[in-house]
């Protein structure tokens, strides 16, 4: 047998060899090197998103590679030659897809100057003839990607979209064509904040993007696909009645939403309302207070500032054992300096050092050194007259003691605190007690508080408000809108709960009671609302 004949006979069999790999590698890469020659003319947010990878597996690390960064990166993943082949091959199959659409893509370039010549029926009349024709498995008067063509720029044409870009096969132009029609034209014709569409067939979060490039990135996974396959996403009508929306609608009609809100400045000027949420921005800082103020009526032989440096070590992800022995390390430090010290070349380095650290920050820098200087600062005229000083000597010291004027009682108080946070180490018991109520707090509001379920999410409120972090963002709402939820994701922010509701009401399901319910269909996209 011949070794070219023996690597065949192996391959049929499922095992794939060096010399099968290489071959598979370098069609690969054939594939891709026309692929993007294809894309020649194509605006530069469509060739980017013709050569993301999509695999369709939310749990894939390399979900949105580029596939020439994905191809690259095979060969030094040192694979098995048979998952190196079904990688490759991977990529080859979705380069095709990609392909394929962008023929399509270029064949819209070349129908959209005729069908923006049509009535808006007419290209209604068109779009259900093609559909009429992939229910019958008919031939019609066009072939494949020029069918394809026909949707996108009808698509482009009907809906004024500027790019459309990603998977596009029939089924899904088709669909975008029809979930479009279900919202007011300015909410789609007119709308500023509404140019670009990318879809994949992942299953995965949808988005829109707050860069003022009006793109919408759909992934609802596949046409046809049902209701959503999580039970923690159930949506309802806004009045208990639970509902079975179909994903991939309502992940377009969501991101249609966010771009409607965005255009018309809908939860800007009614968020703070209870019907809309009751929302209000809030920080980080308010959420360490809100955390203390909820245990200490529990805790109250510790001090207020104990409990506040254990939640702040707590939501740094810190172990207990790690936050207290932390503490000590800094409390065997707390001993006063004495004032002769202070004009010390170490003393005036540490002034410097504050003076800086707070211009920077805008905040009281909270450590021994800093309240020493500052609390003493104001006797060292007394003690050493400044004339003795020269230099940048006299200059930090003079800055130092202008900067601190107006926060002497402030920096009295901090050291009383600091010395109450140090006794509370006396009692590592209680400490550990309290930590474990505010560790839970913490963990909870940051860790995507809205899919905690209703109890969980009323244990951890405080006051009829809840709070919680969003990446770098902090909010607050009132729990009592959770009465016309029709999603828990709603709850993430302003803009999600309008999202939400937006989809909810567009494919008709909406309750009659709900507060959005006569609003949101006269939106005007090209104004913003005012009082």
């Amino acid at each position: 047998m011949s070794a070219s004949y023996y690597e065949n006979f192996k391959s049929v069999f499922g095992y794939q060899s060096s010399n099968v790999v290489e071959d598979k590698k370098r069609k690969v890469d054939g594939v891709l090197t026309v692929l993007e020659k294809a894309m020649e003319g194509l605006q530069e947010t469509t060739k980017k998103a013709q050569m993301t990878y999509h695999p369709g597996k939310v749990d894939n690390a390399e979900e949105y590679k580029s596939m020439r960064e994905r191809f690259a990166k095979v060969e030094t993943l040192d694979l098995e030659p048979n998952d190196a082949y079904a990688a490759y091959d991977a990529i080859e199959k979705q380069a095709n897809a990609a392909r394929a659409t962008v023929f399509a893509l270029h064949e819209a370039d070349k129908r959209i100057v005729d069908i923006k010549k049509m009535a808006p029926e007419a290209i209604d009349e068109m779009v259900e003839n093609i559909e009429i024709d992939m229910m019958l498995g008919a031939p019609g008067g066009l072939n494949g990607d020029e069918e394809r063509g026909a949707l996108i720029a009808a698509v482009k044409v009907r809906y004024d979209i500027d790019e459309l870009a990603g998977d596009l096969p029939h089924d899904v132009l088709l669909r975008f064509y029809h979930v479009l029609s279900l919202v007011p034209k300015n909410h789609t014709k007119d709308n500023p904040k509404l140019k670009v569409i990318k879809r994949s067939s992942m299953s995965d979060t949808s988005l829109y993007y707050q860069d003022g490039s009006g793109t919408i990135a759909i992934n609802g996974g596949e046409v046809g696909g049902g209701p959503f396959g999580s039970s923690r996403e159930k949506y309802s009508d806004g009045a208990g009645t639970e509902l079975k929306l179909d994903r991939f609608d309502a992940h377009t009609l969501h991101e249609v939403g966010h771009s409607v809100d965005d255009a018309c400045g809908f939860m800007a000027l009614h968020s703070k309302k209870t019907d809309f949420g009751g929302w209000a921005s809030s920080s980080y800082a308010e959420a360490v207070d809100v955390g203390v103020k909820r245990v200490k009526g529990k805790f109250s032989a510790i001090a207020p500032v104990a409990l506040t440096r254990l939640l702040q070590q707590s939501m740094s992800q810190k172990t207990f054992d790690q936050a207290i022995e932390d503490w000590k390390r800094q409390s065997a430090n707390m001993g006063r300096v004495d004032r002769e010290t202070l004009l010390a070349d170490a003393a005036v380095q540490a002034a410097d050092a504050i003076i800086r650290e707070t211009k920077e920050s805008n905040t009281l820098p909270l450590n021994t050194v800093a309240l020493t200087i500052f609390t003493d600062a104001f006797s060292i005229a007394k003690l050493i007259p400044l004339s003795r000083l020269r230099g940048p000597q006299l200059e930090v010291i003079k800055a130092f003691v202008s900067l601190m004027k107006g926060n002497f009682r402030r920096s009295a108080e901090l050291a009383d605190e600091m010395e109450a946070a140090a006794a509370a180490l006396r009692d590592e018991t209680a400490l550990r007690t309290a930590w474990d109520e505010l560790s839970a707090w913490g963990k909870a509001i940051t860790k995507e508080l809205w899919w905690a379920g209703p109890s969980k999410i009323a244990e951890m409120s405080f006051g009829g408000r809840v709070y919680q972090g969003d990446g770098s963002k902090w909010w607050s709402y009132d729990i009592g809108a959770r009465g016309a939820m029709v999603k828990d994701y709603q709850f993430r922010s302003p803009s999600e709960w309008f999202a939400e509701v937006y989809a909810v009401e567009m494919l008709g399901n909406l309750s009659d009671g709900h507060p959005c319910k006569r609003l949101i269909r006269g939106l005007d996209s090209t104004k913003k609302l005012t009082e």
